[in-house]
C-alpha cells in the first residue's frame, strides 16, 4: 500500500497469479530469509524458486529496476534470437571436433 505523500506511479504489482508468490526487494541474498519469513517456514514448500542477486551493475539502484520484472528474471543483457545465432555463427570454427 502507498504511504501518504508517495507517488501513485511508484506502485508496482509483481503478479496477479493465484498460484505463485512473487517477492520484490532491493536486498542482499543473505537477508532474504530474514525479510520474507515464510521462506524459512517448514509449513511452506515450492517446486521451484528464481532469485536474481545482481542489481544495477551499471546504474544507480532504483526500485522500479529491481528484480523481479513482470515477465522474467534476467541480468539486463537480453539478446534477440538472431543476435544469439549471429554470436554462435561467429564462433562455429572454434567448435570443430574430429568426431
Amino acid at each position: 500500500a502507498l504511504k501518504e505523500g508517495e507517488d501513485p506511479k511508484s506502485f508496482y504489482v509483481c503478479t496477479l497469479s493465484g498460484r505463485t508468490i512473487v517477492y520484490k526487494g532491493m536486498l542482499r541474498s543473505v537477508v532474504v530469509g530474514m525479510y520474507f519469513k515464510d521462506l524459512v517456514d517448514e509449513d511452506f514448500e515450492t517446486s521451484f524458486a528464481i532469485y536474481h542477486r545482481r542489481f544495477s551493475t551499471n546504474t544507480v539502484p532504483k526500485w522500479p529496476l529491481a528484480q523481479p520484472m513482470r515477465f522474467l528474471g534476467h541480468n539486463g543483457e537480453i539478446n534477440t534470437v538472431q543476435g544469439n545465432l549471429n554470436w554462435l555463427t561467429g564462433r562455429e570454427a572454434s567448435l570443430d571436433h574430429p568426431l
